[in-house]
């Protein structure tokens, strides 16, 4: 009960409550009455883990929001709570422990299953096409900064977001301006520009820039595939590596003298660009010590002195999942 009480409380709260433990009557009504800092449910039936909730914290009612307004209150209420959840820390909120010890700490069991084809081919597509943003939104989402800067901006009418999810795009060829519509809010709105702001994933032969479409055409290097047992072969982008990050060549040799970090690697590894860990052992750190020392050989060390470098996550061919 105090550790329940303390999480939805607070220490200083929760022991003025507890002091009225004596009499169920008096506890019950001042535990009814007490308000959470933090907006946390008081009854604990409200406090199970739901992973519809926590991957659509705003959900879509069933007939949809009865106005536009209706739906920007409700996000400003998500925001608000997801701030005030932050504040309360990584320790002592549920959900916030949740995403750090769960999703973000779990992510090196992720990479062993997942690199060097360790899924099936269309396992590893439906894998970075729906896990993968739900676990980048659950373990590096935006900073309290930013929410409360997206606040700022709606409440002062800057930033819109009554469309709601699931907005429609269509060209309003009478205007000459983009319509966007909000089927869960009924919103219409219009804009002038269109910008599509994703970071979109890596790929070496549609890249806008010539050098990796140049690489690819004269052999240089290849694009990696997931093959497919019984089903289509799987490319996501990025180039075939060996573990010390050399690219193999479209003849299967492997050009040495190159590496590549970062983007290109994408696709045979799994978060090569994943936020790194300070003071830890983390799996990015090893990768760029392995890089540095392929980029720039050195003598070996003497056996007394022992060697650091690591290579990446490969190692060898997989048994089927």
């Amino acid at each position: 009960m105090r550790a329940f009480l303390t999480v939805v409380y607070g220490a200083q709260r929760t022991e003025a409550l507890l002091s009225e433990a004596a009499d169920p009557h008096a506890f019950a009504a001042a535990v009814a009455a007490a308000e959470s800092p933090w907006r946390h449910a008081a009854s604990a039936s409200e406090h199970r883990f739901s992973w519809e909730r926590t991957i659509s914290p705003v959900p879509v009612p069933q007939g949809g929001y009865t106005s536009p307004g209706e739906y920007v209150e409700t996000f400003l209420g998500f925001l608000d709570r997801d701030i005030r959840w932050a504040a309360q820390g990584n320790l002592s909120n549920p959900a916030k422990a949740a995403a750090d010890a769960a999703w973000r700490d779990m992510r090196g069991v992720v990479i062993e299953a997942v690199d060097c084809g360790g899924l099936l081919a269309s396992s590893h597509r439906t894998f970075l096409g729906v896990c993968t943003p739900h676990h980048n939104r659950l373990c590096q989402g935006a900073s309290v900064e930013a929410m409360e800067k997206v606040t700022a901006l709606i409440r002062s009418g800057r930033v819109d977001v009554s469309a709601g999810p699931g907005a429609r795009l269509e060209c309003d060829e009478e205007r000459g301006l983009f319509r966007v519509d909000g089927p869960a809010t009924g919103a219409a709105r219009y804009a002038d520009v269109l910008v599509d702001a994703r970071v979109h994933g890596f790929d070496a032969e549609r890249d806008v820039m010539p050098l990796y479409p140049n690489l690819l055409r004269r052999g240089i290097v290849r694009k990696w595939a997931n093959p497919g047992l019984n089903e289509p072969d799987f490319i996501p982008g990025g180039l075939d590596l060996t573990p010390q990050f050399h690219p193999v060549r479209a003849d299967d040799r492997v050009e040495s003298p190159i590496t590549f970090l970062g983007p290109p690697s994408e696709g045979v590894m799994y978060h090569q660009i994943g936020a790194l860990r300070p003071n830890k052992d983390h799996h990015v750190i090893r990768d760029i010590l392995c890089w540095i020392h392929a980029f720039m050989p050195r003598e070996d060390p003497s056996p007394a002195q022992g060697s650091t470098a690591q290579g990446p996550r490969c190692r060898g061919p997989r048994p089927e999942r």
